[in-house]
């Protein structure tokens, strides 16, 4: 498995550099056995990533010559990319975003990048004019709950370029309909968990939610106010304990608090939620340190599918939000958005799927019967 990615950072590397034009067209690569000891590679390896490279027509091998570059790959498009800082652990763009790179970087499509914050900190004309400057074909933006970006949201609009939300929120649609919107049907994934846990053996299910005064509250709650969540708790099987339902900020003094009320409760949960993987860390490090065992006192589950789940002692269970799909799917699609923008035809709202992993924060109701 490992060869098999570092001879995938090769290839990468190497079309990088063919790319950027560092080896041009005509050049001839070192003989093999030189070019992988310069690389600190196997000679196997990088006559792989030469395979791939060939295949691509990128170079050519040749007889008594060596491996010779043919041409610099001909960038086919330009889509503008808008985003803020990618900083924060916990900002699914984090993950979405180097998919976007891989997936554009795979068809020959150039990205240029605008941060949100110039264009919030700029006249609208000006953004107007930044954004139609940039020769792009069309726009990814990398934000969600739309609201409090009307002028960003009006830049582009007044652009007429064709803009793709990926992973916007529920009503993102509802609110700006002239742009297209890849989502994750939250409230499916909401319940998919509910019932894999009752499904499980669980009775009560504590929900750690996300407090944030910006959000809409039906948006709090994964897509459900809060009288359809505890119906929906009811319908999978589930007491509906109001204080089982937390709103707290993504923070470990926090949480801790909130825990060990929940903890000293006449009926305590025997299973916690988390809004995303981040919460339910924090969940597992602070149970860990009381000296509570997950699962055999109390399981754990989070909501997103954040790819160092997997590595948590013990991995953590989780609603794969699918974060490389929708990365590849952003750059996938927007041929065809652009496409239905020119025939003036309505901006799509694509669903796009979630899976359920389970690991080890939870038991089987087969585990929980033989208690």
């Amino acid at each position: 498995m490992k060869g098999i990615f570092k001879q995938d950072a090769v290839y990468a590397e190497l079309k990088k550099k063919i790319w950027e034009g560092k080896y041009k067209q005509g050049d001839i690569f070192p003989p093999e056995v030189v070019f992988a000891r310069e690389l600190g590679i196997a000679r196997n390896t990088l006559r792989a990533a030469l395979s791939r490279l060939e295949d691509d027509g990128l170079v050519t091998r040749i007889k008594s010559v060596g491996t010779v570059v043919c041409r610099r790959p001909q960038i086919r498009g330009k889509y503008l990319l808008i985003l803020n800082n990618l900083d924060d652990l916990a900002d699914p763009y984090l993950y979405i975003m180097p998919q976007i790179q891989a997936a554009a970087e795979a068809v020959d499509i150039g990205l240029e990048i605008i941060n949100r914050n110039f264009l919030e900190s700029i006249t609208e004309e000006n953004g107007i004019r930044s954004i139609v400057n940039s020769k792009a074909e069309g726009v990814i933006f990398l934000g969600n709950n739309l609201t409090g970006q009307e002028k960003i949201c009006s830049m582009l609009k007044k652009s007429g370029l064709p803009v793709l939300l990926p992973h916007a929120s529920t009503k993102d649609h509802v609110r700006v309909p002239e742009f297209a919107v890849l989502r994750t049907d939250m409230r499916r994934s909401l319940h998919d968990a509910l019932k894999f846990l009752a499904n499980s053996g669980y009775q009560r299910v504590a929900f750690l939610m996300k407090a944030n005064s910006q959000l809409a509250k039906d948006e709090q709650l994964r897509g459900f106010s809060r009288s359809e969540y505890f119906r929906e708790l009811r319908r999978v099987g589930f007491s509906t304990n109001p204080a089982l339902l937390v709103f707290c900020q993504l923070n470990p003094v926090e949480i801790q608090k909130e825990i060990e009320t929940l903890l000293l409760m006449e009926s305590p949960p025997d299973v916690i939620l988390g809004y995303s993987d981040f919460y339910s860390m924090y969940v597992l490090q602070i149970l860990n340190s009381l000296g509570i065992s997950v699962p055999a006192e109390i399981g754990v589950m989070g909501l997103c599918g954040y790819p160092g789940g997997g590595y948590l002692s013990p991995p953590l269970t989780t609603i794969d939000y699918q974060y490389g799909r929708i990365g590849r799917k952003a750059i996938e699609f927007m041929p065809e958005l652009i496409a239905l923008k020119q025939r003036g035809a309505p901006m799509p709202e694509i669903i796009m799927p979630h899976s359920l992993m389970i690991r080890s924060t939870t038991k089987t109701t087969t585990e929980r019967l033989e208690e």
